[in-house]
């Protein structure tokens, strides 16, 4: 399922009128995208916030990459 934020939304707003059998009201699919880019930005907060510690603790940014790849 595509995040509504991203290309893909279309295609979502386009199944799901497919489904109601009518068009969806311009607020609900604000409303829908907005919930879809803070979910978005929530992910991007958590994945920064695990991964900032660790390329501190490695000393050198070719040290973190190694740690990654291992």
């Amino acid at each position: 399922m595509p995040f509504p934020p991203l290309d893909g939304s279309r295609v979502f707003f386009i199944g799901i009128e497919a489904l109601v059998g009518r068009k969806m009201l311009p607020k609900i699919e604000n409303i829908i995208q907005s919930v879809g880019m803070g979910l978005l930005l929530l992910l991007m907060l958590a994945i920064t916030i695990r991964e900032v510690p660790a390329a501190i603790r490695a000393g050198t940014i070719t040290k973190f990459v190694e740690s990654i790849v291992k």
